[in-house]
């Protein structure tokens, strides 16, 4: 292992440790006072920041910092992190199991983030499992590429989250010897700031020069492959937004060479997916080798259906630390919580207020109340906000848009 692939692994432990529910600047202080608390080293909220690429990183850590970091996670020192990890490495002794070790600590990663950044503890989400099947008939039929679409708020995320534990992870995992490499917006904000390009990225993280050169490889060698390559991409819209990005990303599609066992599985955005039609329409391999799926809504270009009334009452059953079924809820309640976002808002909601009814039809209301009182009125930019929704809401009244 090289020094950044062990920044990498030590940052995906001091995660695990400090238990937090997401990870964003605001959460370095408290890892500052953690790492203090169990070791007594002090490490500042700004190195933290630098730690975790928050801030811009100008020269290397000290040998203090990551002394305490090491130590924080259980660990002598950095040295002795070091040497176990680097241990590890070597007691590999074929290309495909290293790569799967190498693919693994950068999905640990992503899927802290993932379950770290859910609206509601991870533990309440429904995972599901009804769409297993459809998931499971694209890794063992001919197709190499499957996309996962939904407006923002329907919960994409967590199902991908769901799906690579299911699927790669667990401990009843169906497809254990299959790699699964998951890239999220962080492993991508990585590769910008360094100013690398995904080939040079990927060779210094993977020792591939890129997708094609993997495949080129595994086909040259069967018999070291041991199973699927299943590459997740998600998180990625506000790049692909992006001229530069999207040409990049497009590019990527149409170099992937025809074979039977990678698998890639992107996961979208309605508007994002729409933008993307020229260009798989436009490719006769693209076109054969991409599954919708069984769910795919055509019209609203979806194939994320929302939540039935089985998955709504579980999450609810765990916010609410009781059995939850139907004659708990207010009907608009049922059909406003298949959204999963809204059962996000009512999980702040009940934080705060916690003697608020789910047979009351005014928390539907409510919830709505809510979430423009803290994300319109409340938020930065209020003025602005408010300025620009009236002007939208005046031109709808004089029938200016459609």
């Amino acid at each position: 292992m090289n020094t950044n692939e062990l920044l990498s692994q030590l940052r995906k432990f001091v995660l695990i440790k400090s238990g937090l529910r997401n990870i964003d600047p605001g959460h370095c202080k408290t890892i500052s006072e953690l790492v203090f608390k169990e070791t007594k080293n002090y490490v500042s909220e700004t190195t933290v920041k630098r730690f975790f690429g928050f801030a811009q990183t100008l020269h290397k850590f000290s040998l203090f910092t990551l002394n305490s970091l090491a130590q924080y996670i259980g660990y002598t020192d950095w040295d002795s992190f070091c040497k176990d990890k680097k241990n590890q490495i070597e007691d590999v002794n074929d290309v495909w199991s290293d790569l799967k070790i190498r693919c693994q600590a950068v999905t640990d990663i992503s899927l802290i983030a993932k379950k770290n950044n859910s609206g509601v503890p991870f533990i309440a989400t429904a995972n599901r499992s009804f769409l297993y099947a459809d998931f499971d008939y694209f890794l063992n039929k001919p197709y190499q590429f499957t996309t996962i679409n939904a407006q923002p708020g329907q919960g994409k995320s967590i199902f991908i989250a769901h799906l690579v534990e299911h699927f790669f992870y667990s401990e009843n995992a169906i497809y254990k010897n299959d790699i699964v490499l998951l890239i999220n917006s962080g492993t991508i904000n990585e590769i910008v700031q360094n100013d690398l390009s995904l080939k040079e990225w990927f060779l210094k993280e993977f020792k591939f020069a890129g997708i094609s050169e993997l495949i080129a490889y595994f086909k040259r060698n069967p018999r070291e492959r041991k199973g699927r390559f299943v590459l997740i991409i998600d998180g990625t819209d506000h790049f692909l937004s992006k001229n530069k990005y999207f040409e990049v990303f497009t590019d990527f599609l149409f170099s992937v060479a025809e074979c039977d066992f990678l698998k890639i599985v992107i996961g979208l955005r309605v508007n994002t997916w729409i933008n993307m039609q020229p260009a798989i329409t436009g490719s006769a391999f693209l076109t054969k080798s991409w599954y919708k799926g069984l769910f795919f809504d055509d019209e609203n270009g979806t194939n994320v259906p929302l939540l039935n009334q089985e998955e709504i009452f579980y999450t609810l059953s765990h916010i609410e630390g009781r059995k939850i079924d139907e004659g708990d809820l207010h009907p608009g309640l049922i059909k406003q919580f298949s959204t999963p976002f809204w059962l996000q808002v009512y999980f702040k909601l009940k934080q705060e207020h916690t003697t608020i009814r789910l047979d009351n039809y005014l928390l539907c209301l409510e919830l709505i109340n809510y979430f423009l009182e803290k994300k319109i009125f409340l938020s930065k930019n209020s003025t602005e906000k408010i300025f620009i929704l009236k002007q939208v809401s005046n031109s709808i009244s004089k029938g200016n848009v459609c």
